[in-house]
């Protein structure tokens, strides 16, 4: 599919592209009405994955894995909202080709305007519905929300690296996420509850299990101790696991030279 051939509606915010069974719908946010967070809590349950462009809006920052873990998280939604029913997996070239329409179209505007470049990268969120609610709408297309779309908003990305680090004060919570290696929508609002409640001293609450102590992962981060003895210990079970643990897993085993433990720590 020729993506310059298959976009049928542009609007100044947004651009439709079809498919057999899915079309996208790409909101380039560059009204930033709206934060990724609220976007993502329009749907009540879709497979959602979020990443950074790079070299200068050509691609995804590990693009097979956000499309990977995409697909893991629609599958294992998918089966439990619909158990007796036949599961149809989206094609990973029809992601990976709206992914790539999403960064020409954010490439486009940025060289057209004649305005300093609006973004430098771009925060690309992508969902896939598996519930819908019916009747609402995009504000920026007017599309019906309630439609099977893959849904992609790019807003301009900020560098954490560039923000000065500071000691964190975090809360413990006894809390274990519900399908938690998935990535569903519905844990955004579920996320937000456990904030309305955080002791206005922290700025993380990390979860653990009550029953057994193990410490599991924060709201929106992961957990590690590093050991006396140098070795790094976090969970490997009822977390999310993401592309930057793995990046941190794999460079810490490789500058302290000491296997990773895969095994929660205990309060």
């Amino acid at each position: 599919m020729d993506p310059s051939l298959s976009i049928f509606a542009t609007t100044v915010d947004g651009v439709l592209l079809p498919d057999s069974n899915l079309s996208f719908l790409i909101d380039l946010g560059y009204r930033n009405d709206m934060t990724l967070r609220e976007f993502g809590s329009m749907f009540e349950r879709a497979a959602y994955t979020t990443s950074s462009s790079c070299w200068n809006r050509k691609s995804l920052i590990h693009t097979p894995f956000h499309i990977s873990r995409l697909l893991e998280s629609y599958e294992a939604i998918a089966r439990e909202e619909q158990p007796n029913q036949e599961i149809q997996i989206p094609d990973p070239q029809v992601i990976l080709e709206s992914i790539q329409v999403v960064l020409n179209e954010i490439d486009r505007k940025c060289v057209s305007t004649d305005r300093p470049s609006i973004l430098s990268e771009a925060l690309v969120f992508i969902c896939i519905p598996v519930v819908y609610k019916a009747g609402i709408q995009s504000a920026s297309t007017g599309l019906d929300l309630g439609l099977p779309h893959i849904f992609v908003r790019a807003m301009a990305s900020e560098s954490i690296l560039s923000k000065t680090p500071e000691p964190v004060t975090v809360e413990l919570r006894p809390f274990v996420r519900h399908l938690a290696y998935a990535k569903d929508t519905s844990w955004i609002s579920r996320r937000k509850v456990l904030e309305s409640i955080r002791d206005p001293r922290a700025s993380e609450t990390i979860l653990y299990e009550h029953s057994t102590g193990h410490v599991l992962e924060g709201t929106i981060t992961n957990f590690y101790v590093i050991m006396k003895s140098g070795e790094v210990v976090t969970a490997d079970d009822l977390i999310l696991k993401g592309h930057i643990r793995s990046l941190v897993l794999d460079i810490a085993e490789k500058s302290l030279g000491k296997p990773i433990l895969l095994h929660p720590a205990r309060m």
